[in-house]
């Protein structure tokens, strides 16, 4: 079995990370992948291609960056085009279709070339992240995101509300299969706990061991997101000195909410920490009392799956969330973690220090958190759904790979 992944992003960034997963977990059960997406470089003329093991293979199309959405879509949409016209495959799989440098080909991959086709949806264009591009961008997003998969075979969705959405276009619900995100630290979950050097990763951080820890991982926030956060480690820095959040990624606080909370951020009370590769994310996970997973009460944080939930779910430690859509649903029905209101710093603050004082809960929460992890949201079981899925496309009944 040959499987062809067509993904919009550039490296490292936004469903690149699904994709890649998928590939690599499949390709160590033999199924052959390859890739293909947009350079990680933000000026590069070249088409690359390279081994990431014996299975799979990955080819990174040209990129050069001249607007905030600009950097090539339609030069890389005529390369994907003669790709999936061109190359062997059985099956294409084809992510982010709202995307036209995606749906176009992945059209022909199926009416021109007759190949399989299964359509991935992960995230909300129309009334999303088609909303920040001006007409008619906007409405060809929205468009290509309701109607190319139409012509899929199957389509792969990641949460509750994408389910909702599907039904609503009224496409056929035996063709519509969930396909969740597991983690991104690539980490041996039973090394990691067992290694844990509690004092030691403080020590890294400059923090006493009186010190209460937050840590939230993600490149971006929503300025929404970004004024619940600080208001809520604004009410708890009153209730406590000693109360820090640690944020890991590429974080931009807003100018206007960073000299309104100046104060935070001078005495490190919010840290800063900046992008770093998935591993060692977790020499920061190790120390703290709990994981903050914050969003924002809107259908586009509804409709995803944040890839760090996985990681949260995995690091053995108690997650807090203002939580809507499948973050939600996936904590409350594992009982993984600690909700609040969406809207409310104050009762997420409170949720903080209920966590902080009350241990027994949340080994519970912790315990909720490992059993979602090892039975739902792990690479092998969600890859041998997806292959599955393949199967069947395929007529392999009898579960061959080949």
């Amino acid at each position: 079995m040959k499987i062809l992944i067509l993904n919009h992003n550039q490296e490292n960034y936004g469903t690149y990370h699904r994709c890649f997963f998928l590939a690599k977990f499949m390709a160590q059960q033999g199924i052959h992948i390859h890739m293909i997406c947009a350079s990680g470089r933000n000026f590069d003329f070249l088409i690359r291609h390279r081994f990431i093991n014996n299975h799979f293979s990955l080819t990174t199309l040209p990129r050069f960056k001249y607007g905030r959405f600009f950097t090539g879509q339609l030069w890389r949409m005529f390369l994907s085009v003669f790709q999936v016209l061109f190359y062997k495959y059985d099956i294409l799989h084809a992510f982010t279709v709202a995307q036209p440098q995606i749906g176009i080909p992945a059209w022909f991959a199926k009416k021109v070339r007759g190949k399989k086709l299964v359509v991935d949806w992960d995230d909300l264009w129309g009334g999303g992240f088609a909303d920040e591009h001006p007409f008619p961008v906007r409405n060809v997003l929205t468009w290509f995101e309701a109607n190319i998969p139409r012509y899929a075979d199957k389509i792969t969705y990641v949460s509750e509300f994408i389910s909702t959405r599907l039904q609503q276009l009224e496409y056929p619900i035996n063709k519509c299969v969930k396909i969740p995100n597991a983690n991104g630290m690539d980490i041996n979950i039973n090394a990691f706990i067992k290694n844990n050097n509690f004092l030691s990763g403080r020590k890294k951080l400059g923090l006493t061991e009186q010190a209460s820890l937050i840590v939230s991982v993600g490149n971006t926030y929503v300025y929404e997101t970004q004024e619940l956060m600080c208001r809520t480690i604004d009410w708890l820095h009153k209730k406590s000195s000693d109360i820090k959040l640690v944020l890991v990624g590429r974080v931009q606080i807003d100018p206007t909410l960073r000299k309104k909370y100046r104060s935070l951020f001078r005495e490190k009370t919010i840290i800063l920490a900046g992008i770093m590769d998935f591993n060692k994310i977790a020499d920061f996970c190790k120390p703290a009392d709990l994981l903050l997973l914050p969003m924002s009460n809107t259908n586009l944080e509804k409709a995803r799956f944040p890839m760090r939930l996985g990681d949260y779910l995995r690091a053995n430690r108690v997650i807090v969330s203002n939580a809507v859509g499948e973050v939600l649903y996936i904590l409350k029905k594992y009982k993984s973690g600690v909700c609040a209101d969406p809207v409310d710093p104050v009762d997420l603050g409170r949720k903080i220090l209920q966590t902080f004082n009350s241990p027994e809960k949340s080994d519970r929460y912790k315990l909720g958190a490992t059993k979602a992890w090892r039975e739902e949201f792990n690479w092998p079981y969600i890859t041998s759904k997806l292959i599955t899925v393949y199967n069947t496309l395929l007529g392999n009944d009898n579960g061959s790979k080949k």
